[in-house]
């Protein structure tokens, strides 16, 4: 039987694949230089408007600061294989 582990402190909680009324996403993982893997859990972000786009909304974009947003792990692609696939 699969199990996935939730980490829970002091102790590690385990379920059967077959307890998930959904199954859980599979993990995104992006090729590391050297070799290996790396798992992507949370993407961070911090943009701004264009400059035009900011007139165009009213806005001063000389004083605007930037803003902070996150995408899903799935919305990383990893540009190393020699096909990169787009979820």
């Amino acid at each position: 039987v699969r199990s996935a582990g939730i980490y829970w402190p002091s102790r590690v909680l385990l379920f059967a694949m077959a307890d998930f009324v959904l199954a859980p996403p599979e993990t995104t993982a992006l090729a590391v230089e050297g070799g290996g893997r790396f798992p992507v859990r949370r993407i961070y972000c911090v943009g701004r408007n264009y400059w035009e786009h900011s007139i165009e909304m009213g806005a001063d974009p000389s004083r605007e600061p930037p803003f902070f947003f996150h995408k899903p792990p799935d919305a990383a692609v990893d540009v190393s294989a020699d096909k990169a696939e787009v979820p």
